[in-house]
């Protein structure tokens, strides 16, 4: 993730925060990715014209169990900083 994912969330002029977070179940991780971009123009810009589609690398085959289809967009109404 942070060889692949980053720099190409990175390369997105409109990006303006991500988060990678990992959970551990034994051998099992969950991962969850949050990012947080200028506004949804931006996000077709990194996704392709349906930013509701969950993006996924070819290498990511290997390591993941499953893949969600969707994305999930939310629109940040307030935040404290």
């Amino acid at each position: 993730m942070r060889e692949r994912a980053a720099p190409d969330y990175q390369r997105i002029d409109g990006l303006m925060h991500f988060y990678f977070s990992r959970r551990d179940e034994g051998e099992v991780s969950h991962f969850l990715l949050v990012t947080i971009w200028r506004d949804i123009d931006a996000v077709k810009v990194f996704a392709g014209k349906d930013p509701n589609r969950a993006k996924y690398y070819p290498e990511d085959e290997q390591y993941l169990l499953e893949k969600d289809q969707d994305a999930t967009n939310h629109q940040i109404f307030h935040s404290i900083s």
